[in-house]
């Protein structure tokens, strides 16, 4: 193609080929190197602030918990309390602690040799005052809820998975549960279910005001994969992880909800539940609970700038390519 062509021609063709192609490889070496450094800095963006909001709420949480575990120690140490005291302590604990929605003694039925009008006393916070109810009554049933069995059934502290509590509370809650025992024949016998509740509110207040670039997100999820907090409110109590990993066909999906049930930290690449954008996720469990906090990062907003800087390097190489050129044809001639 070159035999029958001039020298100017000759010139400018291997010259310009050569200098596209070198700066090719550079500017590809380049662009690489820049997808590196900026992931580099959003993992150690995202370690910062997944950590400092995970410490954020168990500020709270670990305190919720410490609450409760000390009210079933002193049920344990002391001897049995009348109804009257029971109640004391509930509406002291609800008063006294703030971050503390409603709290409950709920007795194990015949545990006990004295009658007692109420096995489940309830104080709760509501209209700016105190509220009481009896978890006991027919229409409430304290022996058939989740923070009351399970807990029973396993022997130790959990925290439930977030529940309306129709009838108590009345709201969107969970309930931290903690078993109380009393030393019989050199055994533990079970004698009730300290409680303390709190409000799911705050929690979302706290995810949702997780905001990176236009379309990250923040959520939360409890160990069994169900929604605490989502941008998606439809999703919470109504679906888990794995439920949106299977509608979706998602295998990343449901590797990292697996790894946030297990309470493993990470980061990793994952298709955004709410945009279908690429993204960037950072998850680590809380300390107090069994809950796993996750951050979406969007991969194509946090790589504008280095996309507008590529822009402007194109356009600069072409501009120096045709002045090249310019100058090559000048000097043949």
């Amino acid at each position: 193609m070159l035999k029958h062509r001039g020298i100017a021609f000759k010139l400018v063709f291997l010259i310009l080929v050569s200098d596209a192609a070198i700066l090719a490889l550079v500017f590809g070496y380049s662009y690489r190197v820049s997808r590196q450094i900026i992931e580099k800095e959003i993992r150690e963006d995202a370690r910062c602030l997944v950590g400092s909001t995970v410490n954020r709420m168990d500020a709270v949480l670990l305190p919720v918990e410490r609450v409760a575990e000390n009210l079933a120690w002193v049920l344990e140490a002391a001897p049995p309390l009348t109804e009257e005291e029971l109640k004391y302590l509930l509406r002291a604990v609800v008063e006294k602690n703030s971050d503390i929605y409603g709290a409950a003694i709920a007795l194990e039925p015949h545990a006990f040799s004295g009658e007692s009008a109420c096995l489940a006393p309830y104080f709760c916070k509501g209209e700016g005052r105190l509220k009481f109810a009896c978890l006991s009554s027919h229409s409430y049933q304290h022996e058939r809820w989740d923070w009351y069995r399970i807990p029973k059934e396993g022997g130790r502290p959990v925290w439930s998975e977030p529940y309306y509590d129709r009838g108590g509370g009345d709201i969107l809650m969970a309930t931290y549960s903690v078993p109380f025992f009393q030393t019989v024949s050199g055994g533990k016998r079970f004698m009730g279910v300290v409680t303390a509740d709190i409000s799911l509110s705050w929690l979302t207040d706290i995810v949702s005001s997780i905001k990176i670039a236009e379309s990250g997100y923040a959520f939360l999820v409890t160990k069994k994969g169900g929604y605490v907090a989502h941008p998606r409110t439809d999703l919470v109590l109504k679906k888990t992880i794995f439920d949106e990993a299977k509608a979706r066909n998602d295998a990343d999906l449901h590797k990292i909800g697996t790894a946030m049930a297990e309470g493993k930290s990470g980061f990793s690449h994952l298709t955004s539940m709410v945009t279908n954008k690429e993204c960037w996720i950072a998850y680590e469990p809380l300390t107090s609970s069994d809950w796993s906090l996750g951050v979406l990062f969007p991969q194509d907003e946090l790589s504008t700038d280095i996309r507008r800087l590529n822009h402007v390097v194109w356009g600069l190489s072409l501009i120096g390519i045709l002045l090249l050129a310019g100058v090559i044809i000048m000097i043949a001639g």
